[in-house]
């Protein structure tokens, strides 16, 4: 099986989240060890935890979910 890093790349990857704070690290790490996306954008319900910072410091583009 080739790895990540053997594989060319063109995916982006929308996740949703709310209060995630105990799973988006490994999340985000797991999808960027099996689909090597381009970039990962993770759409926020306005958490009241640590998801923001969390996947922040991973490396994922945030929008935040209107009203």
């Amino acid at each position: 099986m080739r790895q990540a890093s053997d594989r060319k790349c063109s995916a982006d990857v929308i996740i949703a989240a709310l209060n995630e704070e105990e799973g988006i690290g490994l999340t985000l790490v797991e999808i960027s060890q099996k689909f090597c996306p381009n970039q990962v954008l993770v759409v926020d319900g306005h958490s009241h935890d640590w998801t923001v910072e969390i996947a922040k410091d991973l490396g994922a583009i945030f929008c935040f979910r209107m009203a």
